[in-house]
């Protein structure tokens, strides 16, 4: 597998700089309109030294952790969450792996759990590019007539992330 380019994001980025990343990491793992739906998890199985866990986490609004080692690294999603929620959940884990410093994006303390805000902006963004690209996604909301259900089902996603991708995708102007 061929190495990004880009292996830190800037803390800050725009949408548009930001998709034109995305679009060249999946272009890296032969991901193409014709791939579509994704599974983000099925990519895992790509890269060298990174593994997939699952875990019945305490608190279902958490999807998943990231941990990046020097030999190996994994990532851990909650049971809890969907089968769309895992696939959405995956790749924002996958965006962190890719383009976020090791143990920079969280800290976690006995009560209380902070994440650098830039990194997860990117994450939520990152994982909506890739999971449900602008062309496509426009595409595919015409011929659904914009039907949340259809295009959830279409690109295995929760419904709230196509709410949220249908609300920012106005921002990207490619």
């Amino acid at each position: 597998m061929s190495k990004s380019n880009i292996d830190t994001l800037p803390k800050f980025i725009s949408l548009d700089q930001l998709e034109i990343i995305i679009e060249q990491k999946l272009v890296e793992y032969s991901l193409t309109e014709k791939s579509y739906p994704i599974c983000s998890k099925q990519i895992i199985s790509k890269i060298n030294n990174l593994e997939i866990h699952y875990k019945k986490f305490s608190n279902h609004l958490i999807g998943g952790i990231c941990y990046k080692g020097q030999k190996s690294s994994a990532i851990l999603l909650n049971t809890m969450r969907s089968n769309k929620g895992q696939n959405f959940d995956c790749m924002h884990e996958l965006i962190h792996y890719w383009f976020h410093p090791q143990n920079e994006y969280l800290n976690i303390s006995k009560n209380f759990v902070h994440q650098n805000k830039s990194y997860e902006w990117q994450a939520n963004n990152g994982a909506a590019i890739a999971l449900m690209p602008t062309i496509l996604f426009k595409r595919k909301c015409f011929e659904f007539n914009g039907d949340i259900e259809k295009l959830s089902d279409f690109f295995m996603v929760g419904e709230m992330a196509v709410r949220f991708r249908i609300e920012n995708i106005s921002q990207i102007s490619l």
